[in-house]
């Protein structure tokens, strides 16, 4: 019943190992999503999600519908909303740091060793 699927070079792999890898990528995705405190850690696991959902959609395209595009638009799609969406949150993610009144450069004033005894304006 699994159709293998013709790929580089009359290569062929049937559709199981699509799923396996799939599954596998969520897997990892939700642990890492469930465990992890890192803002950026979480966004690539969600990112990591979203590609095992973009192997399924592609995958099931071609085995229930070989001449159909589908799957593959909507892959795009996911793909275009994910990159908007890692957009957006990085730039969440680097507000706090664009608030700050202080320089760098007058903030290594204050190192010990850096600029000792030099006044920065």
């Amino acid at each position: 019943m699994m159709e293998l699927f013709n790929m580089i070079e009359g290569i062929r792999v049937d559709m199981t190992w699509f799923l396996i890898l799939s599954a596998l990528l969520l897997m990892i995705g939700v642990y890492g999503f469930l465990t992890r405190r890192n803002t950026l850690a979480i966004l690539i696991s969600i990112e990591l999600i979203l590609n095992a959902a973009d192997i399924n959609f592609a995958a099931f395209n071609r085995m229930l519908f070989p001449d159909g595009q589908e799957g593959y638009i909507f892959t795009l799609f996911s793909v275009a909303i994910s990159a908007a969406e890692t957009a957006i949150a990085i730039a969440v993610m680097i507000m706090p740091f664009k608030k700050k009144t202080q320089s760098v450069f007058k903030a290594m004033y204050y190192l010990p060793g850096i600029a000792s005894g030099v006044a920065l304006s």
